[in-house]
C-alpha cells in the first residue's frame, strides 16, 4: 500500500509579522488536502504569540541556532526611500 509523502512548510515570523504568519498558517489549514506539518522559526515572537503557535495542531515552533551573535539584530536597509527593519547580517 502506497501512503501519501507529507508535506514540509518552513517559514519564519518576528512579532511584526505574526498576523501575517497566521494568515499563511490558516490558509494551509484550509486548503491542505494532503498530509502536512508546518516548521515556523521564532525570529522574535513574543511569549504570547509563541504559545498560541505551539497550540496550533502540525505546527511546531523552532528557535534559531545562534551560531552567529548577530543573526537576530534589526539592520537597517534602502528600499526605495524607506527604511525597512531586515533581520540578518550583510
Amino acid at each position: 500500500m502506497r501512503t501519501e509523502p507529507t508535506i514540509q512548510f518552513v517559514t519564519a515570523a518576528d512579532t511584526i509579522y505574526f498576523g501575517r504568519l497566521c494568515g499563511l498558517i490558516g490558509s494551509i489549514l484550509r486548503k491542505s488536502t494532503s498530509p502536512y506539518t508546518i516548521s515556523v522559526y521564532d525570529l522574535g515572537l513574543l511569549e504570547e504569540e509563541a504559545a498560541f503557535i505551539q497550540g496550533i495542531p502540525n505546527v511546531h515552533l523552532l528557535a534559531v541556532e545562534k551560531t552567529n551573535p548577530y543573526i537576530l539584530d534589526n539592520l537597517r536597509k534602502h528600499n526605495k526611500g524607506a527604511e525597512d527593519k531586515v533581520i540578518g547580517l550583510y
